[in-house]
């Protein structure tokens, strides 16, 4: 059995999944939501566990 987490990123505004990282670097980065056209810092990251048997 293998457990494998990965780290997804979600809109705090309308909570999609469709989100891009529109710039960073050195300062950080800016994200913005394909679905609501939210843009700013502020992210939510959720790891996520799928179980391969």
């Amino acid at each position: 059995m293998i457990t494998i987490t990965r780290k997804i990123k979600r809109c705090p505004k309308c909570g999609s999944t469709d989100v891009i990282t529109i710039a960073g670097m050195m300062t950080g980065y800016k994200y913005q939501c394909r679905d609501c056209d939210y843009i700013g810092v502020l992210i939510i990251e959720e790891d996520v566990e799928k179980i391969d048997e």
